[in-house]
């Protein structure tokens, strides 16, 4: 006969056995790691770990991030340094299969619904609480509602990396409604644009985050930076995304992942240019792989 001991530890293991089933296990869940690399801006990496982010969702595996040499943006803590979401992966958990992703290598994950990767970026794409008050107290200071533009210049329009031809400054406000009266804020990563729609409209009602010094975003030069000067250009950079996002009505390029983020956060009130009458009525069950193309 077992000892009482022995009949109790039998007991518990039974127990434990059970537990780990009725819960799942560790050792039974699967997981999905995207890292995050340096082979993009924030928004083109940004946009295939939101298809990864959806995929594990409807697959019910556990979603991670991790990281591949030195984030472009990362301070300290990569992610963490300006999101509160998210967790990094560690290495001690056990899986009993793990599935890694990363920008551009997302083939066998099907496509998803523009209303999909609108849900995925307001669940995800959440400033930390110093940052969101410095947005907020910047919307403050603009006093009162305003409208917003954004223009991609740098290596998206120039030198080795070049994809686009720039569109003039002058025809881009000529497709928006804004008038002398508007205020608006301009995102861009290029201040020579900021001097040309100072030429457009009044100073006092143009408002900007972009650094006088900032002459077009480089890739090479933004790897180039300190982690301090990362820190600063990552802030103006999310910063800027979430002010445009608190506009009335905003323009931005549908050829650039930056642009495309700002419709599939807002898509009611932010308007795709260069204008195109297919682009402007986009369904929200509409399959799209924004970190490929334009949007339909």
């Amino acid at each position: 006969m077992l000892s009482h001991k022995r009949r109790n530890n039998r007991k518990k293991h039974r127990r434990t056995r059970r537990k780990r089933r009725s819960q799942g296990g560790a050792a039974t869940k699967e997981a999905v790691i995207f890292i995050i690399n340096n082979n993009a801006g924030f928004a083109s990496v940004f946009n295939f770990l939101c298809k990864i982010y959806i995929y594990a969702q409807k697959t019910g595996k556990d979603f991670f991030i991790d990281y591949s040499d030195n984030w472009t943006y990362k301070y300290k803590n990569g992610w963490h340094d300006y999101f509160k979401t998210l967790k990094v992966y560690d290495p001690s958990a056990h899986y009993a299969n793990i599935e890694k992703y990363s920008h551009a290598q997302t083939s066998k994950v099907p496509d998803y619904t523009l209303g999909e990767y609108t849900a995925c970026i307001k669940e995800i794409l959440v400033l930390n609480d110093d940052l969101s008050k410095r947005v907020q107290e910047y919307i403050g200071s603009i006093g009162g509602p305003y409208k917003a533009v954004y223009v991609r210049r740098g290596d998206k329009t120039s030198g080795h990396a070049k994809e686009n031809d720039p569109i003039p400054v002058a025809d881009i406000m000529k497709i928006t409604d804004i008038s002398k009266e508007d205020k608006v804020f301009i995102q861009t990563d290029d201040y020579s644009v900021i001097e040309e729609i100072k030429g457009l409209l009044p100073a006092e009602n143009i408002f900007t985050l972009t650094p006088q010094a900032s002459r077009g975003a480089h890739a090479e030069n933004i790897y180039a930076l300190s982690p301090e000067k990362r820190k600063e250009h990552a802030e103006e950079l999310f910063m800027s995304f979430f002010v445009f996002a608190g506009a009335t009505r905003g323009w931005t390029d549908n050829r650039s992942n930056m642009g495309r983020l700002h419709k599939l956060y807002s898509p009611d009130k932010v308007i795709l240019y260069p204008i195109d009458p297919k682009s402007q009525n986009i369904s929200s069950e509409t399959k799209i792989d924004p970190g490929w193309r334009s949007l339909p």
